[in-house]
């Protein structure tokens, strides 16, 4: 191995204070960032765009008041701090800071073999569930009443 060509990855993850200050709301990369390990940082600019754009919608529309951006920033902060767990774990597990980590790293991954039921692939299902859109609210309502009128569809 040349050794001019290593590196050690140092992993971080930095947000802001609020994602909204006044008019100016801040999304993705510019109100957050993630450690590469586990793709939080780009689905969770997916969800910050989600979550602020219907309530932009129902503000602009007049459906609802300004202070409804204010959840925005609550709520994609909460996500944050759970990508960002989440985020560390998966960087202790790719890259050990000690040898305790790397036997629990070795243990799971033996583990895993044997039982992939444990495996969790939809890393960002918890981050969605923070502040369903409209459109995903509608989607379960209308899901939950077509299981209603049709039980033998189930």
């Amino acid at each position: 191995m040349d050794p001019g060509l290593t590196s050690i990855y140092r992993a971080g993850a930095l947000t802001l204070d609020a994602y909204r200050y006044g008019r100016v709301c801040f999304a993705g990369n510019a109100a957050h960032t993630l450690p590469i390990f586990g793709v939080r940082g780009l689905n969770s600019g997916f969800d910050d765009a989600d979550n602020l754009a219907w309530k932009l919608a129902y503000v602009v529309a007049g459906h609802a008041p300004a202070a409804l951006l204010d959840t925005y920033s609550d709520e994609r902060l909460h996500a944050f701090h759970l990508n960002a767990e989440g985020a560390r774990r998966s960087t202790e597990f790719m890259s050990p800071p000690s040898r305790g980590f790397d036997l629990f790293r070795e243990a799971a991954l033996s583990l895993a073999q044997e039982h992939r039921a444990i495996c969790q692939p939809d890393q960002s299902a918890p981050d969605r569930r923070l502040s369903p859109t409209p459109t995903r609210r509608f989607r379960a309502l209308a899901q939950s009443s077509r299981r209603a009128r049709n039980p033998a569809r189930r």
